[in-house]
């Protein structure tokens, strides 16, 4: 099941390692991503990037709790 969202996951985290390297060059630090939406509420996307976070400067991805 994970296979099938793996293109998009690669995209999340590929739009935003651009939006931190953007960042980044006018000289701005990013410390957050939150996550919201429908697929922002996905465990898999969350460990993902989690994990590409913690990589990257580490960054603190967070989720709020909603519901």
């Amino acid at each position: 099941m994970e296979e099938m969202f793996d293109p998009v996951v690669r995209d999340v985290l590929r739009l935003v390692s651009q939006q931190v390297e953007e960042s980044s060059r006018k000289g701005k630090r990013i410390n957050f991503v939150v996550l919201v939406g429908g697929f922002g509420n996905s465990d898999y996307l969350k460990r993902k990037l989690d994990a590409w976070c913690a990589t990257n400067g580490g960054i603190k991805c967070i989720r709020p709790n909603f519901w």
